[in-house]
């Protein structure tokens, strides 16, 4: 019943607030759509550069070039596309590109709520940020973990099927948020859901990462009120699944011990339940992802490297954030072109990864960086020397390891699985 009345109030709250802001908002965009066909011919002339062909095929086609584009704007906001690894350097590190994380995720809400670190407001991003470094990330909070992921391991990749065709994704999806679930929140995943319910929370992860990058591209998401944009189909699977997520994460922050890493987060409940939402799909979804792309891409019957370079020449290859966003505040050149304040830069990781002569991109470093990069590397580590130590592996189509799903994360397709055998 509290989720209920809670799901109730918010609602309410959307629609008051929808109708106050509608006309307001419905002006605005209306004026950004002009603007979007005026501002890209200007900024094609200025530039001197030719614009993007079409949206649909925008990675494939910048992952083939070599060099800047400037694209059409996005409801107004003007794109510069980077596509090389020196300027993708220099924006990622470089303070004075600005490089600040606030370009439309507002639409990510439904999955990471509207307080999260990756959709407030740049006036209150980087406190919390510094508050999820120190109460979430530090040194001490992460010295319980190697433990606790040796211990997880063993008990859920023990017993594995062997010889026939198993779906590696929803395994690892399932091992990772088990791990991210315990350390997060000090209890065990399976002590308050079932295993049903961790299934549908996973799926309904899943249906998100896919239906929001298609939201962010929906015009009648800017145009509508949230209330009215729920009819729609793609907005009623954006609703449903988000319930879903939501009912999740609250059974699980109330549940959690006061002692808890999640509790001992300053903020308000509805702060703390954004950062559990965030934190779990973020350690989730990049982490299994990984692991499974380098389990594809190196059956340990073909492994000719050490572990280390498969797993970092795996990254390379398949980076699970294929496009890397970010604002630049003050002008910055790149490959002899001025960017100028004010300008998104999409820095394409798959575009510079394809090319086997440059070495591993360095996206997302910076201090906008990933900040749970650390646990990331030590699971995906941890899990992969367990499972080279274990099984032997090879894939069942070799064409299923160039697939993937469509999304804001690049995760293997649902039909890739491997064989494994006892070592």
């Amino acid at each position: 019943m509290p989720f209920i009345h809670q799901q109730i109030a918010y609602m309410l709250t959307d629609a008051y607030t929808d109708t106050l802001l509608f006309l307001v908002i419905a002006a605005i965009c209306c004026a950004l759509l002009v603007l979007s066909t005026i501002a890209p011919k200007k900024l094609q002339e200025k530039s001197k550069l030719r614009p993007h062909r079409t949206t649909r095929d925008k990675i494939t086609h910048l992952a083939s070039k070599r060099g800047p584009t400037f694209s059409t704007t996005f409801l107004g906001t003007r794109l510069f596309h980077v596509t090389t690894y020196e300027s993708a350097c220099k924006i990622l590190t470089d303070k004075d590109a600005g490089g600040d994380k606030g370009f439309n995720y507002i639409h990510f809400s439904p999955l990471f709520g509207k307080s999260s670190v990756f959709t407030q407001p740049l006036s209150s991003w980087w406190p919390s940020r510094k508050h999820i470094n120190r109460h979430v990330f530090s040194k001490t909070q992460i010295s319980p973990l190697p433990p606790l992921i040796s211990q997880t391991l063993t008990l859920r990749l023990s017993s594995l099927p062997l010889g026939t065709p198993l779906p590696i994704l929803p395994r690892l999806q399932l091992l990772t948020l088990e791990i991210i679930f315990s350390h997060i929140l000090s209890l065990p995943l399976y002590s308050i859901h079932s295993p049903s319910t961790v299934s549908a929370y996973i799926s309904a992860l899943m249906s998100l990462r896919i239906t929001l990058l298609k939201t962010s591209k929906d015009y009648k998401y800017y145009l509508t009120p949230s209330i009215i944009y729920r009819q729609f189909p793609l907005g009623s699977s954006v609703h449903s699944s988000s319930l879903v997520v939501r009912k999740f994460i609250l059974e699980s922050l109330e549940s959690s011990p006061p002692h808890s890493i999640i509790n001992s987060l300053p903020g308000s409940s509805s702060y703390k339940i954004d950062q559990l939402s965030t934190l779990l799909f973020a350690g989730t979804d990049t982490s299994s992802s990984s692991i499974s792309w380098w389990m594809l891409q190196y059956p340990s019957s073909n492994s000719t490297m050490n572990l280390s370079e498969e797993i970092k020449e795996a990254a390379r290859r398949k980076p699970v954030a294929p496009m890397v966003v970010r604002r630049v505040e003050r002008g910055v050149e790149c490959d002899g072109v001025l960017v100028k304040g004010n300008v998104v830069v999409w820095l394409n990781a798959v575009g510079m990864s394809a090319q086997e002569e440059i070495p591993e991109v360095q996206f997302g470093v910076g201090r906008r960086g990933c900040p749970g990069r650390e646990i990331g590397r030590m699971i995906v580590k941890m899990t992969a020397e367990w499972m080279r130590e274990k099984y032997e592996w090879e894939t069942v189509e070799k064409k299923l390891e160039e697939e993937g799903e469509e999304g804001f994360t690049c995760v293997p397709g649902r039909g890739a699985e491997i064989i494994l055998r006892k070592k």
